[in-house]
């Protein structure tokens, strides 16, 4: 039947992350940032959980993202009609391989990522193609204009002043579902967020 096609051609959709074995929790309310650490270290310990990882705005569900414009450093005034308004996703170590989010190029956040050391930031593959077409995106340094924060409860110190370094390409992802289109992306480490 047609409704049977349907729903099959929808199943067969790449969404760009993994669903099988995660279980997904939602955590909010005040001190959004603490609650994630403290459900990572609590969940760390737990015997037969393989990896843990958070994020600000949880795939798949009606959740919202925190929102900004993103400036690359290097472009001038005149090309400020050209900025595009982007998901600011902020994840913890481990993300991308939990979720099952194939990294492109580049590196992943690691424990070297920490507040102190220097802003570096993933971003997906469409806002590498809208920025970048026919530039590396890797080593490119982006600031953040207009940042609307909907689920952080706060923003790395110098917030929209602070410049981030491109350290990595992930896959796009459909995070409202199937037939929805993957959201230009920029993912923040979560060490360098609280």
């Amino acid at each position: 039947s047609l409704t049977l096609r349907s729903f099959w051609r929808v199943m067969r959709v790449e969404l760009g992350l993994g669903t099988d074995n995660i279980l997904c929790a939602s955590v909010m309310g005040p001190d959004l940032m603490q609650q994630h650490q403290t459900m990572l270290d609590v969940l760390q310990g737990v015997r037969g959980i393989e990896a843990v990882s958070t994020i600000t705005a949880l795939p798949l569900t009606e959740g919202e993202s925190d929102f900004a414009t993103v400036h690359p450093v290097a472009w001038d005034d005149a090309r400020k009609n050209e900025l595009p308004q982007v998901s600011l996703r902020t994840v913890s170590l481990d993300y991308f391989r939990v979720m099952g989010i194939r990294l492109l190029k580049g590196r992943g956040f690691n424990v070297r990522d920490k507040r102190a050391s220097d802003h570096v930031v993933l971003i997906n593959q469409s806002l590498a193609q809208h920025l970048w077409p026919d530039t590396d995106p890797i080593g490119q340094h982006i600031k953040f204009d207009d940042v609307m924060m909907v689920m952080g409860d706060s923003f790395n110190e110098g917030g929209e002043e602070a410049s981030h370094r491109i350290v990595g390409i992930g896959q796009d992802v459909k995070y409202k579902g199937a037939e929805s289109q993957a959201p230009m992306e920029v993912y923040i480490p979560f060490a360098q967020a609280i």
